[in-house]
């Protein structure tokens, strides 16, 4: 064996991350091992502290600290409260966010993929079905939902599965416009083409 495998063992965990493979872990490993030993222990302080303190948000189920119930959007009174984007993940959020859009979110955790054993009933789509039913008894009724997926073959999978869900209900249902590239991912656009694509946004 031509590393110790304590060394092993933290590639391999490396390689768990999206985007890393063998010899990015590889240089990762090699960097962490020329830094000061209190340099990689303030490192792994960090990564047990934002395992142990970060939650979800008891209403749209983006990132939070823990012990805290809604996230800092949910619990904004600026935002507009009556348009509500669905999107899969946070990476999304941070996005739109940076985008301009100022409404509310429900991430609902995934899109279907028949290849990674992954259907409508794996997502959040029950909790965001009584958000909206419980926001219709409210002085802010959630008027209209955005579907916030990627323009791809998953993407268009879910939100098709997710409109057919949502009929009935007595709301617009929209979806970003079409100036994002076919294929892509929404937190790889740019923030001009998200806006345009908030902006023009069409019922779906």
């Amino acid at each position: 064996m031509l590393l110790p495998s304590t060394f092993t063992d933290l590639i391999r965990e490396f390689m768990r991350l999206p985007g890393v493979g063998p010899k990015t872990s590889e240089r990762l490993v090699f960097s962490l091992l020329r830094r000061k030993k209190e340099d990689i222990h303030a490192f792994a302080r960090a990564l047990f502290i934002f395992s142990e303190s970060v939650n979800l948000c008891a209403e749209c189920f983006h990132f939070t600290d823990k012990n805290v119930g809604d996230c800092a959007i949910c619990r904004d009174s600026r935002r507009e409260r009556t348009i509500l984007c669905v999107i899969s993940d946070s990476l999304d959020l941070i996005a739109l966010e940076s985008a301009g859009y100022r409404g509310l979110y429900h991430v609902i955790g995934g899109v279907i993929n028949p290849l990674k054993n992954m259907h409508l009933k794996d997502l959040r789509v029950a909790e965001l079905i009584t958000r909206l039913k419980r926001s219709f008894d409210s002085s802010a009724p959630v008027q209209e939902i955005i579907l916030g997926f990627d323009p791809n073959y998953e993407g268009e999978l879910t939100a098709s599965a997710l409109r057919r869900e949502l009929n009935g209900l007595p709301i617009k249902i929209t979806r970003l416009a079409r100036g994002l590239p076919q294929g892509g991912d929404l937190d790889y656009a740019d923030e001009i083409t998200l806006k345009e694509a908030i902006r023009g946004r069409r019922e779906f």
